[in-house]
């Protein structure tokens, strides 16, 4: 019985120093208005009245934007991951993987060797949030005549784009990190700025535990990482499928 106690306290522990690990590379607070930033403070887009039409598409301009949420969350995982922030991650690591020998110096005995740093490779693989516009870009080429990915909404007018595609994305651990709530929304207007639809999906999603009771830091860390993949995955492919459908007019 007190074997349990400590195997439950230690995975407990260890998941904890997990999810410490990814929030460190995620401090964005969500904005709940997907066009803040991009369009005047309170302009609620008017709602077009025309239908999508495949054939109309096929001839037109589109211009993908990235919410403020989802530009926010991009740059702040480039900056901890690619830039100044990836020495910081590795040093956070190594802290890391010295508390967890500390811990749970057993899982040394059995060749449970802590190393974080593979953990942090799989979580900086699979929490990129660039990964929502990859994954969309190719399903959007073949219905348009053109298809870019600008900054703005301005920039897109300039190029004349027909269609604006707002992406919007966030996803992060709730308070305790028990769970990963992720938000996936695609927001279209014309030319003249008007609401052609909208799509929107959230889920919420259990973190994934390691299977083993000696699990060390990075197993947890690559169960963390896994949690992230579901969660995106859990509001990101429902939107798709629903984006293909409205843009292919049903």
């Amino acid at each position: 019985m007190k074997l349990a106690i400590v195997n439950k306290y230690l995975r407990v522990s260890l998941s904890v120093l997990a999810v410490m690990a990814i929030s460190a590379c995620n401090t964005v607070k969500p904005i709940e208005e997907p066009f803040a930033g991009l369009l005047p403070a309170g302009y609620k887009p008017a709602i077009s009245q025309s239908r999508v039409d495949s054939t109309t598409l096929k001839a037109s301009k589109l211009a993908i934007v990235p919410s403020a949420n989802y530009e926010a969350m991009a740059k702040e995982w480039v900056a901890y991951f690619e830039g100044a922030g990836r020495k910081e991650s590795e040093t956070r690591a190594d802290s890391l993987n010295a508390i967890s020998k500390i811990i749970s110096p057993m899982h040394l005995l059995f060749g449970g060797a802590n190393d974080t740093k593979t953990g942090l490779a799989t979580i900086e693989k699979q929490s990129d949030p660039r990964r929502v516009l990859r994954e969309l870009v190719p399903t959007l080429i073949p219905r348009f005549a053109q298809v870019e990915v600008l900054t703005d909404i301005a920039t897109a007018k300039e190029r004349k784009a027909d269609y604006i595609l707002i992406v919007d994305y966030y996803g992060n651990y709730n308070g305790m990190g028990t769970k990963y709530l992720s938000k996936v929304g695609y927001h279209a207007l014309d030319q003249s700025l008007k609401q052609v639809f909208t799509i929107e999906r959230s889920a919420t999603v259990d973190r994934v535990e390691p299977r083993s009771l000696l699990a060390s830091v990075s197993d947890h860390m690559v169960a963390n990482a896994q949690t992230i993949v579901n969660g995106i995955n859990a509001a990101m492919i429902p939107a798709q499928q629903e984006l293909r459908e409205k843009l292919s007019g049903r």
